[in-house]
């Protein structure tokens, strides 16, 4: 092995364009990059505040969340209705595209 040339020995086993990520990161990922274009004042993230006491503000902000949370969301009414029209129609995309994988 020399400096300035490929050091890969063998070819990959699965071409770069085959390989899909886990719907699990893509659920982290989505429910992270909501979170964070929420309206800060709005009364989405207030939900979110009241609905999982047990997480600190500080890791809700941070759009730190788990499966769980995400699926106690996907289920709950309230949440929809709290959302303003941006948010909710990001969330219901996101929802009818969660129904169908």
């Amino acid at each position: 092995m020399t400096p300035g040339e490929k050091n890969v020995v063998n070819p990959p086993l699965v071409l770069p364009g085959n390989i899909f990520l886990f719907p699990l990161h893509i659920k982290l990922c989505f429910m992270k990059n909501f979170v964070k274009g929420m309206d800060k004042t709005d009364r989405g993230l207030e939900y979110l505040r009241n609905k999982f006491p047990n997480v600190s503000v500080a890791k809700i902000e941070e759009d730190i969340f788990v499966e769980s949370q995400i699926r106690e969301l996907m289920q709950d009414r309230q949440f929809d209705e709290d959302l303003n029209e941006t948010e909710r129609s990001a969330w219901l995309s996101f929802k009818s595209i969660e129904r169908i994988s």
